[in-house]
């Protein structure tokens, strides 16, 4: 019995199958960054952008470059440079 598929088919079926594992791959990391630590840790890190933006008259949302440059330089001394990295993130995350 002659095979049913092309050489050109196989490859475009070994592709799909990449292409849907890596779907997948990524819908998992997607729902492990939003696993409930996280969420929580979100939620702190934007109140405290938001009570810092309220305390010097700045409007938080939307973070503007501006506004977020000058409260990573605020909050940046005595930070290690990943949490500047979290803390970058929470307009971001708002937005």
């Amino acid at each position: 019995m002659a095979d049913a598929f092309t050489p050109a088919r196989k490859r475009q079926l070994a592709r799909s199958a990449r292409a849907a594992i890596g779907l997948a791959k990524s819908q998992a990391y997607q729902d492990a960054a939003y696993a409930p630590a996280t969420l929580r840790a979100y939620a702190t890190d934007l109140a405290n952008y938001k009570a810092w933006c309220d305390r010097r008259s700045f409007v938080a949302m939307p973070g503007t470059p501006e506004v977020v440059g000058a409260d990573l330089a605020a909050a940046g001394e005595g930070y290690a440079m990943p949490t500047l990295r979290q803390l970058l993130l929470r307009p971001r995350v708002a937005n």
